[in-house]
């Protein structure tokens, strides 16, 4: 079969049973937080903090390497567990241009495009 989608992994998922290894859980706000060290190991490695997407997953992306990253809670066999996963996909969010940059509305409908975008991918995964 000539196909040039076969034989081509563009995302990887991985589930975690420890949830406060990236996430801690305010007891306040009675939502779960990135931990500071997830934080620093993704942008120590030249990872940007992209926000959350509409499906609470909180996104990376590094655009030399094409790669994106969400971290999120789900649920698996009755069990909260830390959804990982890594996407090779081009990352256009308007940060790539000096003019795109400074223009923070076009920036910001880019930025927010690529996080729906994201998480199209998350539902396209085969689970």
């Amino acid at each position: 079969m000539d196909d040039p989608y076969l034989g081509v992994v563009n995302s990887v998922l991985g589930y975690f049973p420890q949830l406060e290894r990236a996430l801690w859980y305010d007891e306040i706000d009675g939502h779960y937080h990135l931990t500071d060290e997830v934080m620093k190991l993704f942008t120590s490695a030249g990872y940007e903090y992209m926000g959350q997407t509409q499906n609470a997953s909180y996104a990376f992306a590094n655009r030399a390497k094409n790669l994106a990253y969400t971290i999120r809670i789900f649920f698996y066999q009755e069990q909260r567990v830390l959804d990982v996963q890594a996407y090779y996909t081009e990352i256009d969010d308007g940060s790539n241009s000096v003019q795109e940059f400074m223009n923070h509305r076009t920036s910001q409908k880019k930025r927010a495009a690529f996080l729906r975008r994201l998480d199209a991918l998350s539902q396209r995964t085969i689970r």
